[in-house]
């Protein structure tokens, strides 16, 4: 459970959006196995600066650098 925010930055390069994504949560963990069960809860945030570069109308590359679930991203994105 969390919510996520984004804001635009002001870079201004041919094709490519350029934003900041802020997040908080809560994750709650729960594994057990055999006679050993381990759980454990607690507030979580994130922070990323990501950039999105325009191949054409429909395809762009996507880069998300800094803080939370992982450290670096990289992807596609299609627009349908």
């Amino acid at each position: 459970t969390g919510y996520s925010g984004n804001a635009s930055l002001s870079i201004k390069v041919k094709n490519l959006d350029t934003f900041a994504t802020l997040g908080i949560g809560y994750d709650v963990v729960s594994v057990s196995g055999g006679n050993l069960t381990v759980s454990a809860s607690g507030i979580v945030a994130s922070i990323y600066i990501n950039g999105r570069y325009f191949f054409n109308e429909q395809w762009s590359g996507v880069a998300s650098l800094g803080y939370g679930v992982g450290v670096l991203g990289l992807g596609v994105d299609y627009k349908f």
